[in-house]
């Protein structure tokens, strides 16, 4: 009964946190500013056409230093941070792409799965290394779209770098979203 108990105990506490980071997400997404029109808006409308994308995304501006990320299964959410205003357009394309790519191969979903059955088989260390394995492959899939559409490989890594250098830490919300750069 005492294991049973401590196993319940830690999923409980596993499948909570996401819940918490949910929430987060939800806060970050009502108070940050939705981008309905505008340059950026524009250009991920281009990629939505050019990735074949059918589903509508709500893209958001964070005034506060985020990392660009994306989440969302049933609508799809992308949020960038407030400097983004003045990314030149090498830059917003390629962090548009990326998220994009995310959406396009329901990695929001995947993520989510992943989450409850790390939560689900917690005491099982090969469940978090495939977790993990999952999530390093999944960006690499990602960067590889944004790579397939022109950009020089070493063009990209200077701009993941600038990108990850702004980030401000705060790994809660990251955990539930494909934050696109760690």
């Amino acid at each position: 009964k005492a294991l049973v108990a401590i196993w319940v105990a830690v999923a409980f506490f596993l499948l909570a946190r996401l819940v918490l980071c949910r929430l987060v997400l939800a806060r970050l997404s009502s108070s940050s500013q939705p981008l309905e029109s505008g340059r950026i808006a524009g250009e991920l409308e281009s990629l939505r056409h050019r990735l074949g994308i059918r589903r509508d995304v709500i893209i958001h501006q964070s005034d506060r230093r985020t990392m660009p990320m994306t989440w969302g299964i049933l609508k799809a959410h992308v949020l960038l941070p407030s400097h983004s205003n003045v990314w030149d357009d090498e830059r917003l394309r390629a962090v548009l792409l990326h998220e994009r790519a995310h959406l396009r191969r329901y990695d929001p979903l995947t993520q989510l799965l992943l989450q409850i059955a790390c939560a689900r088989h917690w005491f099982n260390p090969l469940v978090w290394i495939a977790a993990w394995r999952i999530r390093v492959e999944r960006e690499r899939a990602c960067d590889d779209v944004v790579l397939n559409y022109g950009m020089k490989p070493s063009d990209y890594a200077e701009h993941l770098l600038a990108i990850a250098t702004g980030y401000d830490g705060r790994k809660l919300a990251a955990v539930s979203g494909l934050a696109m750069a760690r």
